[in-house]
């Protein structure tokens, strides 16, 4: 399978699990599978609301707690997502940070124990409906 049909169908898996804990999708996502590493951006449009409480979150110093605790639901949506795709494959680490004007663009940073790119490329992954 080439690398961008496999970014596509997994991008559609992404954004629905975004929109099922967010209770929105984001407006756009984007994912790069390079080796075992796989770089997932959300882009979000928040409303003036929730553009308030994530300021609170900066203005408190409590914002990089509120990230640890999206990554780790985060952790619980993409470990069996990936694990589905080839037998052991399992996240080593994961890292996400917002920048962008109003929190919009949210990247996360996932390495793999396997070559996620190499898995695709010889048709080694199973790809979920």
């Amino acid at each position: 399978m080439r690398i961008a049909e496999f970014e596509s169908v997994m991008i559609k898996h992404f954004a629905a699990m975004k929109r099922a804990w967010s209770g929105r999708g984001p407006v756009a996502t984007l994912l790069k599978v390079r080796g075992n590493r796989v770089s997932l951006v959300y882009v979000a449009q928040f409303t003036n609301f929730e553009l308030y409480l994530l300021g609170r979150e900066v203005k408190h110093g409590t914002f990089d707690d509120f990230l640890k605790e999206i990554l780790e639901v985060m952790r619980g949506d993409f470990t069996p997502l990936f694990g589905g795709l080839h037998e052991g494959l399992k996240i080593d680490d994961m890292k996400t940070y917002v920048t962008g004007d109003n929190f919009r663009i949210q990247t996360t940073s996932i390495v793999l124990n396997k070559d996620l790119r190499k898995l695709v490329m010889n048709d080694q992954v199973k790809i979920p409906s």
